[in-house]
């Protein structure tokens, strides 16, 4: 991914804030997928012990498990998914100085 050599203002602007979206995008679906998959773990476990009719943890114990869970899968998808080292189409394009603005008008810098 190559920047134009003096990008206006406003293009690195628009740059930063593609790339913070992609980067909350990217977090949003990592939890969600991550809580779901911590879900499915306590249902299939707790339906191993019927007899267990509580679920509490010690104070503390359920934040380091999400922690640790967290680091685990965030590390289990980059080294499983390619294209968490692939710059987005539409970041790249901006990169280079050709993107569509907010009003869907192509743009070079």
């Amino acid at each position: 991914m190559t920047v134009p050599e003096h990008p206006a203002l406003d293009h690195l602007v628009d740059l930063i804030v593609a790339v913070i979206d992609e980067v909350e995008t990217r977090r949003a679906r990592l939890a969600q997928a991550a809580d779901a998959a911590r879900e499915a773990m306590w249902a299939t476990f707790a339906a191993q012990y019927p007899e267990v009719t509580t679920g509490d943890l010690g104070p503390g114990a359920d934040a380091a498990f999400v922690t640790e869970s967290d680091k685990l899968l965030a590390g289990w998808l980059d080294d499983n998914w390619p294209a968490t080292r692939t710059v987005p189409a539409h970041i790249a394009a901006m990169a280079s100085g050709t993107h569509r603005t907010a009003a869907g008008e192509d743009h070079q810098s």
